[in-house]
């Protein structure tokens, strides 16, 4: 039996797999002191929203979608090292951090993470959609609230993206 604990604000989330805002702010200043002490090293942040899980939570409560929100946090988590985080930083939004990530490595794990959420039709989750915002240090910013922005913005352009082609088969319906 998973063990819940209350993490954030309104949930409850399996722990260790997902950390606190507040402990995701200390582990990014540490990368940022990691990475002033070593010219060639980089490392990747991940925004990652569930577009919708926090509604669902709303509507049915904590209890009912307590499995949704663990398929959301098993997602996140599959494919990362030992020394990557995963934290909620509130709502249906996750940050990622990886240490020691190229940009092209963190894109491989924004791929990875839209192909493994693919919710079967008729599934409480079939309605929430996943959106994926990366930035890299220091190719995107060099203080944390630069990754952070930098991250945001992608994550809003991938949502609109996704949004555009959700509503293309509607579009042709129309024409």
């Amino acid at each position: 039996m998973t063990t819940f604990a209350s993490i954030g604000s309104d949930i409850r989330t399996p722990v260790p797999t997902v950390q606190n805002r507040t402990y995701a702010t200390t582990r990014l200043a540490e990368e940022l002191e990691r990475a002033k002490t070593n010219a060639h090293y980089e490392f990747a942040v991940l925004l990652v929203q569930f577009e919708g899980l926090g509604d669902i939570t709303g509507r049915l409560g904590h209890a009912p979608t307590d499995d949704v929100w663990q398929l959301a946090v098993d997602t996140l988590v599959r494919d990362l090292r030992s020394q990557d985080l995963c934290c909620r930083l509130g709502g249906d939004e996750f940050l990622l951090v990886l240490p020691s990530a190229s940009p092209a490595e963190a894109g491989v794990l924004v791929e990875r993470l839209h192909q493994r959420w693919q919710p079967k039709l008729g599934t409480r989750e079939a309605g929430i959609a996943l959106h994926v915002g990366a930035a890299s240090y220091p190719g995107h910013g060099t203080t944390v609230e630069a990754l952070l922005a930098a991250a945001d913005q992608f994550l809003y352009v991938n949502s609109l993206e996704q949004d555009i082609l959700r509503s293309a088969p509607a579009l042709q319906q129309v024409a």
